[in-house]
């Protein structure tokens, strides 16, 4: 088995973008973005390498000496333990990477708090002239962006950002799948379930949160700063 690798959102082709230029982002909070997820799948992308070299090593490992159909002499009682013992070193990778994948997700909804909070920051002093520094609570940020007529819940990957959030809180705080949690796509059946034997849709994760940040920059954009929003977007396969 070998681990998809990860493509920068903004340089996937198969996503499909609104406007990616904004004329109130004097900030470049759009562009800080994009070299943080740039930088974090990098750093995915280098973890994984090692993985697949050792799964590829492993797989022609077993060709070479595959499962023997019973044990009755020397020969085929090595072939045995050379099989348990790839069994063990793939385990040991799938628990890696679920580790990674876990570690990603968590640190994919930390930038979307951030970028979250830079906007809403950018939004007070221009708007406002006020210093503020955002919320930690998403619930206060959602309404936050409800007050400018931003419905974000009505964004195209809301609940997929959603279902990120949600995990990202279980691996910080339960390490397994709730009811809260079950009730989402991904975990669907899965109640009680240690996170790490859950695959989790690490890709989506990453270009979801990144289309529904956009969805709220075009909104910032048109509703509060009044500017005339473009409607430019790319190719979609």
């Amino acid at each position: 088995m070998q681990y998809q690798l990860l493509t920068p959102p903004k340089y996937n082709e198969k996503l499909k973008f609104r406007q990616t230029h904004f004329e109130f982002d004097n900030k470049c909070i759009l562009s800080k973005l994009d070299f943080m997820l740039e930088d974090i799948c990098s750093l995915y992308n280098i973890s994984i390498e090692p993985l697949n070299k050792k799964n590829k090593f492993l797989e022609e490992k077993i060709k070479q000496t595959p499962y023997p159909s019973s044990v009755r002499n020397d020969e085929e009682y090595r072939a045995l333990k050379i099989n348990q013992s790839i069994d063990q070193q793939s385990d040991k990778i799938n628990s890696m990477n679920s580790f990674l994948n876990q570690v990603t997700a968590v640190y994919v909804w930390v930038l979307v708090e951030q970028t979250e909070n830079k906007l809403i920051s950018l939004i007070e002093k221009e708007v406002k002239s006020n210093e503020h520094d955002g919320f930690t609570d998403w619930k206060r940020r959602k309404k936050y962006f409800k007050d400018f007529n931003i419905q974000v819940d009505t964004f195209k990957q809301y609940f997929q950002v959603l279902e990120l959030q949600k995990f990202n809180n279980k691996v910080k705080h339960l390490g397994k799948v709730d009811e809260e949690l079950s009730k989402t796509k991904t975990f669907k059946d899965k109640l009680n379930y240690p996170l790490e034997y859950v695959t989790i849709p690490i890709v989506d994760y990453v270009n979801n949160s990144y289309l529904y940040l956009i969805d709220l920059l075009c909104d910032i954009e048109s509703k509060i700063f009044k500017n005339t929003l473009r409607e430019e977007y790319g190719i979609n396969n």
